[in-house]
């Protein structure tokens, strides 16, 4: 036993270990990148800007630039990298700490997970010789430790962007209502983002952001770009291939949102039907297993008492 006490107290003196020169790198990466953006910016003070520099930045340029310090990639889609930052936000914790914190925590649980397989194998009967083992199993662990995060970021990113695309036709609906009377795009947007607060409030805070972005960007295809872009759904480029094409040719804009809100509604019923449809054959092995059972113990039971009682007599 004491052999196995202190190879458990070694490997915990590694995790440990591991998790500071981990913390060390990150604050060494991020003082770097701080010190490279306050250079930046006070190059940025002193240098003339041209016409197409002034036009070039964006909101999720931004962001993104914020989220990939030097050396130290995100590896993240834009959607998981907007979904990354509004995490950390919910911790207080702004946007150019996201990646810092997000490699953190993949170290922290890199550790958490090593040691916490490393001593719960050392228990077990069947390997709690078989040192190679340890290692091995600890090792996988670690991996699939660095993976989870990653894993939770994109499902929330996914599940966010579902949620955000469901509410699409009642926000383009609410879109039409206010064009009709005469309200202008940028308005309409924000308008539709406060009625959708408190029924879809993913899809309200994204049309809060593209009405900022259509009101700060010159180009309003890049303000709608930066939505698709966020959500990454095929119906969300639909509408917003609709947008920027009447937009850009000056078409009217009440029927291009009503045609796009019908078609969107019309691809819902279809996914509606499509699902009822997989419902039968869904239902069959419930049906076997719980259902069927039980109808044949109501039906049966009676006859098969009866039975017992007239042979067993």
């Amino acid at each position: 036993m004491g052999p196995l006490v202190s190879s458990q107290t070694g490997i915990i003196l590694l995790g440990a270990a591991l998790s500071l020169i981990w913390a060390g790198l990150i604050m060494l990466i991020y003082s770097m990148h701080m010190r490279r953006q306050t250079i930046d910016r006070r190059v940025g003070l002193v240098e003339p800007k041209t016409h197409a520099d002034a036009a070039e930045p964006s909101n999720d340029a931004a962001i993104r630039r914020a989220l990939v310090p030097h050396g130290l990639p995100a590896g993240l889609t834009a959607r998981e990298q907007h979904e990354l930052m509004r995490f950390f936000s919910h911790w207080k914790i702004p946007a150019e700490y996201a990646v810092p914190a997000y490699t953190a925590a993949r170290a922290f649980a890199v550790v958490l997970l090593a040691s916490l397989a490393y001593l719960l194998f050392a228990y077990l009967p069947a390997i709690g010789g078989n040192a190679f083992l340890h290692y091995l199993l600890a090792a996988a662990f670690g991996v699939a430790g660095w993976l989870l995060p990653h894993y939770v970021i994109q499902k929330l990113a996914s599940r966010r962007a579902a949620t955000a695309a469901r509410g699409l036709p009642e926000a383009l609906e609410l879109l039409v209502i206010c064009v009709e009377v005469g309200l202008a795009l940028e308005d309409s947007i924000k308008r539709a983002a406060a009625e959708l607060e408190h029924t879809n409030p993913d899809l309200a805070e994204e049309l809060y952001l593209t009405s900022a972005d259509l009101e700060i960007l010159p180009s309003q295809d890049q303000a709608l770009a930066n939505l698709a872009e966020r959500l990454e759904v095929p119906s969300v480029r639909s509408v917003v291939s609709t947008l920027t094409q009447t937009l850009r040719y000056g078409t009217p804009l009440v029927n291009a949102l009503r045609l796009v809100a019908s078609e969107l509604r019309n691809t819902s019923l279809l996914e509606m039907e499509e699902r009822a449809n997989k419902l039968p054959t869904l239902m069959t092995l419930p049906m076997i297993l719980f259902i069927m059972p039980t109808i044949f113990l109501v039906v049966g039971g009676p006859a098969a008492l009866r039975l017992v009682d007239t042979f067993f007599k």
